[in-house]
């Protein structure tokens, strides 16, 4: 298998693993966004891995049946049916699930059965509740989709916390899951989701350039290293009641604490990045600093207070969603340093195209929650099929208006200064046929692009005899790349796609091309009668944003405008010198006819 096929069998492999992981943490997690209309069930109370009583709802089942908060339960006394309700977070149940409990308070001991009910829902617990179900997609869909397009230990590591460490898994899976699947998620799941501080951590150590030296690589292998204590340690607090081992007090005490510390690290590790960023890369970092920053805080709260000793208390629904949704400023501001400021070098772009695309998407769920609304409130009463006639009447009628709005309010918002850049880049395309000269048309292609885009550099080299010159350049230093072969790599992929290429793709390394910022995103050939004329070379932006394909497109149509206006003024030149030489020859033929009195022949 040669070295194409090796590496398109480790892609393909590669996506099946991420789309495996990234289904697995959907199934655990996302379920809770039908709580609003299909409430888990429970027996009202609330307890730690250890089985203690942290908390009791007034009124409901638990409460009616006389345990009190500071209750501790005789795991080993009870059935596993009932064990395992233990380990969710809000004893979540089947309704109508009857579960044997044994109370120990004091030095009595007794049997409490308990039957499940529905737990009463709030406004608020549905709202915070779909928030934090919506941080819960964006960070299994963002992670997963920066570790397809950057494969690296730094992205898989996000990719991993993202999916099973972001939010904690379903009460409505784990109440109606079977006992098998139950216990699958407490030896397996849980453990991760406990966890998942460590690659947050590895993260934070390998964040921006995926490489780690000095104390970050001691650091990182301790991490490592902790896994294979921590490991059963973990699966012994999350599946121990099931099994009936030991109540383990000190190991959750533990947990607690390395869990807070761990997040304490990472808050401490993306600071000391910041701090020691330069002045270039620091406007890069700042928002995802903040994203992380908040995201940390937010889940560093929730763990103080589920976890550390003498602190653990049982939060309402609602802090519990609020803390945990704080982590989608991370995903978010990850995805806005990529778009943004390709702060990972990945070559990921957002346009305008898919923008609307999502636009689109919203305005379509938009419809189908109207639908599920009209059917679910007037499902009794014969308005409904009229009224939900009217909505789609009238929706449809405005669907174009609606577009035209969006597209006016997404390019005067999110892209006012690129649609300015396209027009005026536009406007130069169809007057460039009217440049003066090729030295116009080389300052045209250089100039206006950099200064329309705000691009960090920008170059062109004209064909020379037996090579490309360098005739113009912006953001390149003297003693850069002067001039290319004929035959150089970057010239035959010019040739044969006869499109744009990205400079990362070429994977063209003369060595003498600008580093940093000015490093070329993209390569343009400009072919004139068929034949290579040009090679323009331009950056990212200043900022640091990559080039997206609808820019890319423009300077196409600009390369091509140039290619004719070349071709023209080359023909214009041709021609003045035609005109230039009849001229000459004029001349001669009479200073040549009066001496040799012969008659000169006239040209047709």
């Amino acid at each position: 298998m040669g070295a194409m096929e090796q590496r398109a069998a480790g892609s393909v492999w590669r996506m099946v693993a991420v789309v495996c992981i990234a289904l697995v943490a959907a199934v655990v997690t996302l379920p809770d966004v039908a709580l609003p209309w299909h409430p888990f069930s429970g027996f009202g109370m609330q307890f730690d891995g250890a089985g203690n009583v942290i908390g009791v709802d007034h009124g409901r089942p638990a409460d009616r049946a006389g345990i009190r908060k500071g209750d501790r339960f005789d795991i080993a006394a009870m059935p596993i049916e009932s064990r395992r309700y233990l380990n969710t977070g809000f004893s979540g149940a089947a309704d109508g699930t009857r579960a044997e409990f044994v109370v120990r308070r004091g030095s009595s001991e007794r049997d409490v059965p308990v039957v499940a009910n529905v737990h009463p829902r709030t406004l608020l617990d549905n709202v915070t509740d779909e928030i934090l179900m919506l941080a819960a997609a964006a960070f299994i869909a963002i992670s997963a989709a920066l570790v397809l397009l950057r494969p690296s230990k730094m992205m898989w590591a996000f990719f991993i916390y993202g999916s099973f460490g972001g939010v904690s898994a379903s009460v409505l899976a784990l109440a109606l899951a079977p006992l098998w699947a139950y216990i699958l998620f407490a030896v397996v799941i849980q453990p991760l989701n406990t966890l998942a501080w460590i690659p947050f951590a590895i993260f934070a150590l390998r964040f921006p350039n995926d490489r780690v030296a000095g104390w970050r690589l001691t650091a990182q292998r301790t991490l490592l290293l902790a896994l294979i204590p921590l490991i059963p340690l973990t699966i012994w607090t999350s599946a121990g009641a099931l099994f009936a081992l030991p109540p383990p007090d000190l190991a959750l005490d533990l947990q607690g604490l390395l869990t807070v510390a761990g997040f304490l690290f990472v808050a401490v590790t993306f600071a000391i990045t910041y701090a020691g960023a330069s002045a270039v890369d620091r406007p890069r970092l700042r928002w995802v600093m903040v994203g992380m920053l908040i995201g940390d805080a937010g889940i560093l709260v929730f763990e103080i207070a589920a976890s550390i000793p003498g602190v653990a208390v049982a939060l309402p629904i609602p802090a519990i969603n609020i803390l945990s949704s704080l982590q989608i400023a991370v995903p978010v501001t990850v995805a806005y340093a990529v778009i943004k400021h390709r702060v990972f070098d990945v070559r990921f772009v957002i346009g305008r195209a898919v923008v609307y695309g999502l636009l689109t998407t919203t305005l379509l769920v938009g419809i189908a929650l109207l639908d599920f609304l009209i059917s679910r409130v007037l499902s009794e009463t014969h308005i409904a099929t009229i009224v939900e006639a009217l909505a789609a009447v009238a929706i449809g009628l405005s669907l174009n208006t609606l577009h035209r709005r969006l597209e006016k309010l997404v390019d005067a918002t999110l892209f006012r200064s690129r649609r300015r850049a396209e027009l005026r880049l536009r406007r130069i395309a169809r007057g460039l046929v009217h440049a003066d000269s090729a030295a116009a048309i080389t300052r045209v292609l250089v100039a206006e692009p950099h200064d329309a885009y705000s691009l960090a550099s920008s170059a062109l080299f004209r064909r020379c005899e037996d090579r490309f010159a360098r005739d113009e350049a912006i953001g390149w230093k003297d003693a850069q790349l002067r001039a290319i072969d004929r035959d150089a790599s970057i010239v035959l992929q010019l040739q044969a796609a006869r499109r744009p290429v990205a400079a990362h793709d070429a994977a063209w390394q003369p060595g003498d091309l600008p580093p940093g910022l000015a490093y070329p995103a993209v390569v343009l050939p400009v072919f004139v009668r068929d034949v290579l004329d040009a090679i323009v070379f331009y950056g990212p932006h200043a900022s640091g944003e990559d080039l997206d394909p609808e820019e890319v497109g423009v300077l196409e149509e600009l390369t091509l405008a140039a290619a004719t206006a070349y071709d023209h003024a080359a023909a214009e030149l041709a021609l003045a010198r035609m005109t230039l030489l009849e001229a000459e020859v004029t001349t001669l033929r009479g200073l040549i006819a009066p001496q040799t009195g012969a008659p000169l022949l006239t040209p047709p």
